[in-house]
């Protein structure tokens, strides 16, 4: 059930970023700052920035692989957030600790681009699907690059998380 909730995430946020431009969306990674449980809300500090949060009705929140709450997640937890922006706002529909889930790397070939955010990579004798997280770089050869640079075949490295059942790529090289 999860699987379908979150294809249909992963499509709302491909057609929201290809159609309408008043609301997008995305992923973000990085270390609780502050909670605002009253407010149902948090801070995130991604690459020396800070984000402000307010959690979606029906947000997921996870910590060590087992559903909890906002006020469980204490200031210095790393996080990955899955968002949307609306009207300038950052609503997070999905929250999870990232301590079990960081940073693993596939070494495989592409099969195929979908929608220049997603591919799918053959790896371990399987094919995966993955999106590329927001702002997550691309490298071919060294020099910096998009997706739909990426032919099908490329030996590639990726770097990602898994949040959810869901792939979701943080870098991309050739190697």
């Amino acid at each position: 059930m999860r699987h379908l909730f979150w294809a249909a995430v992963g499509s709302l946020l491909v057609l929201a970023a290809s159609t309408a431009p008043a609301w997008a969306g995305g992923a973000a990674w990085g270390t609780i700052k502050s909670t605002a449980t009253d407010k149902n809300q948090f801070v995130l500090v991604e690459n020396g920035k800070e984000k402000l949060f307010t959690l979606t009705d029906k947000a997921h929140v996870r910590r060590d692989g087992k559903d909890t709450k906002l006020a469980d997640l204490k200031s210095g937890d790393d996080v990955v957030v899955l968002y949307l922006t609306v009207k300038d706002g950052l609503y997070a529909v999905d929250v999870c600790t990232t301590r079990e889930h960081w940073a693993q790397t596939a070494k495989g070939q592409i099969k195929s681009i979908k929608g220049g955010h997603q591919f799918v990579l053959t790896f371990d004798g399987k094919d995966e699907l993955f999106t590329l997280a927001d702002k997550a770089p691309v490298w071919e050869n060294t020099k910096a690059g998009s997706l739909s640079d990426l032919k099908p075949g490329t030996g590639v490295s990726v770097d990602y998380v898994k949040v959810h059942g869901g792939l979701y790529a943080t870098s991309v090289k050739t190697r």
